[in-house]
């Protein structure tokens, strides 16, 4: 087995695996498609996807250098896995609301308003912790897992730098989804501005006689419809970006986790073996 002691390259060692197979974008795509169908496939695909992403990751943490499966898949062995990681990630980022608006209650009460700032540094992370919890659940096969805070916290403290290159691909793909988003944005604006000179119009009531309702939502409902198409294509576009990212970042979470001698580990409450040298 190969170690992996200074998390390095994970970006790029994590795309190579993503990619390695002839085919490898097929469950990128289907995964997408599923995420992106409104209010059920919308669960069931953050579910599939989460669940997806975990089980690839688990094997990488073992110290095998896997490919995404694009055959013989478990769906309910995804969807198990999602709905566990899933909540792992949620009672992570409730723990942190809680602790934030207990700290931001204290800095008011003696004054140090300022300093609140400081709370959406430690905001940032709370994202890379929550994957690295709902992956040692995932391991494990336990919700309970994921909240072994001496555990978590003993890796951290021996591999900083590599934790915060996991960290640093999640923060990309924010980054680069919210790029997408502002295409989207400038998409919807360039259709509405031509007809806010008639909104304005319409809404103070001068001239509005001159401003026919109907004509006013027709014109703006067949000026959405003409961009329809390329809507959808900007929104499936940020849906395959958050599939990709979130399949870059579980495996880069398993690269820096098999450091630490996955298949050595005992119950979820022994302390974490020695890493490789």
């Amino acid at each position: 087995m190969e170690e992996q002691s200074t998390g390095k390259n994970y970006l790029s060692r994590s795309w190579a695996l993503l990619t390695s197979e002839k085919g490898w974008y097929k469950p990128v795509l289907v995964l997408a498609a599923v995420y992106s169908i409104p209010v059920a496939g919308s669960i069931l695909g953050t579910l599939g996807l989460i669940g997806y992403s975990l089980e690839w990751a688990r094997l990488t943490a073992w110290g095998i250098d896997a490919v995404p499966k694009q055959r013989a898949v478990s769906i309910g062995g995804c969807l198990g896995s999602g709905w566990r990681g899933f909540w792992v990630r949620t009672c992570w980022s409730l723990l942190f609301a809680l602790a934030m608006a207990v700290v931001a209650i204290l800095l008011s009460l003696i004054a140090l308003g300022p300093l609140t700032s400081l709370l959406s540094v430690f905001s940032v992370l709370v994202g890379a912790v929550g994957l690295i919890a709902s992956l040692r659940a995932a391991i494990y096969e336990k919700f309970g897992a994921g909240f072994g805070f001496s555990q978590l916290w003993d890796m951290f403290k021996r591999d900083k730098a590599g934790f915060f290159l996991v960290l640093g691909i999640q923060l990309l793909g924010a980054v680069v989804a919210g790029l997408v988003g502002a295409i989207a944005s400038s998409i919807v604006l360039a259709v509405v501005t031509p007809t806010l000179p008639s909104i304005v119009t319409f809404l103070s009531g001068s001239g509005s006689s001159n401003v026919d309702l109907v004509q006013l939502a027709d014109g703006i409902l067949q000026s959405f419809v003409g961009t329809f198409p390329l809507l959808a294509v900007v929104g499936f576009a940020m849906r395959l970006l958050s599939v990709v990212f979130e399949l870059l970042s579980c495996t880069a979470a398993g690269l820096w986790l098999r450091q630490f001698n996955v298949p050595g580990w005992g119950s979820p409450s022994d302390p974490v073996p020695a890493q490789f040298e």
